[in-house]
């Protein structure tokens, strides 16, 4: 039996939230852990969009390809998805590209089955799914919780705004709210010369615990669009023969250190979600530190039995080209 993949992305999606117990209800993201390989020290390889995402397409550190900002560089190739179409699979992408523009291109290596925005992005994607013969490659990319950026600005939400609670019915501020002594100045010099950015510069304790609040009800929506997607594998028949891959860009500041958004090198904001449920196969925490950005795309040939690129760094997680199965002593290399 051929092997199939599903990648999902949910842009800003921070690790730590998918760990709490209280204040956020995410059944479905839970249950994927549950039947995954989770990876509980992924970090991302550059805490912005574009560089993190050059970096997965890749498997190249986003310093060795020139991007370590927003723009794009001059004879950039994602190779993931030209990777997979040589070796005989379909590959379809639905939703937020980024890479750098918002929209896939022509050289993307990809079938656009859905353009940017989240509302109807699964539906587009079984859509895809029933058209396909063959062994294939689906990434889906959610644009939430990114959205948070639009709440902590005061903007129209395009999925439909979260109004918070008062401040004493939200999650609570986290341990380590206020900044650390002799921090780098950095961090309140980049907060303070993007004021309008970040949304924040003036919260307190109360707005920012409804930062938390709408932050969790973002993940909330993702948490329900991953329960349609698997239920869509399920009714297609293709459940048992798809491995699937959930990771993100990067984190959130989510109040930590009275941070919110990307660039700072806090664990809020680097340390991603990395789950890889491997049909038919093990599942369990590994604790050991991964990048994923150099370490998806090696993983996704890992996992389909394909040599990666030669650029590609040796991956640190997955330690051959066989994924484990059930029973299968496993460890790193």
């Amino acid at each position: 039996m051929h092997r199939n993949l599903v990648i999902v992305m949910a842009d800003q999606l921070a690790a730590h939230v998918l760990e709490e117990n209280e204040d956020v209800a995410l059944p479905h993201l839970r249950a994927l852990a549950a039947d995954s390989v989770a990876f509980t020290e992924a970090h991302c390889a550059f805490p912005l969009c574009v560089p993190s995402r050059a970096s997965m397409l890749t498997g190249v550190a986003p310093h060795e390809l020139g991007m370590q900002g927003n723009a794009g560089v001059d004879g950039f190739r994602p190779e993931l998805g030209h990777l997979l179409r040589e070796n005989g699979y379909a590959t379809g992408w639905a939703g937020k590209w980024h890479c750098p523009e918002p929209e896939q291109g022509p050289d993307s290596g990809f079938d656009i089955v859905s353009e940017f925005g989240d509302i109807g992005l699964v539906d587009s994607a079984a859509g895809w799914l029933e058209r396909t013969d063959g062994p294939f490659c689906l990434v889906v990319s959610f644009d939430d919780p990114h959205t948070i950026c639009e709440f902590a600005r005061d903007q129209e939400m395009p999925y439909g705004s979260v109004t918070p609670p008062p401040a004493a019915d939200c999650p609570p501020l986290p341990a380590h709210h206020l900044p650390a002594p002799y921090e780098p100045e950095a961090v309140r010099y980049e907060q303070g010369a993007a004021a309008s950015m970040y949304g924040t510069l003036g919260y307190g304790p109360d707005e920012w615990r409804q930062y938390r609040w709408a932050y969790r009800r973002l993940i909330e929506r993702v948490d329900a669009e991953v329960g349609a997607l698997r239920a869509h594998l399920e009714r297609l028949g293709l459940a048992d023969s798809t491995h699937i891959v959930l990771t993100s860009d990067h984190g959130d500041g989510d109040g930590a250190h009275r941070w919110n958004q990307k660039l700072a090198l806090f664990p809020e904001v680097t340390r991603i979600p990395f789950l890889v449920h491997v049909a038919d196969g093990a599942a369990g925490e590994r604790g050991f530190p991964v990048n994923v950005g150099l370490d998806l795309l090696p993983t996704v040939t890992a996992l389909l039995g394909l040599d990666a690129p030669r650029a590609c760094a040796e991956p640190t997680c997955w330690p051959t080209r066989r994924p484990p199965s059930a029973g299968r002593s496993w460890s790193r290399r």
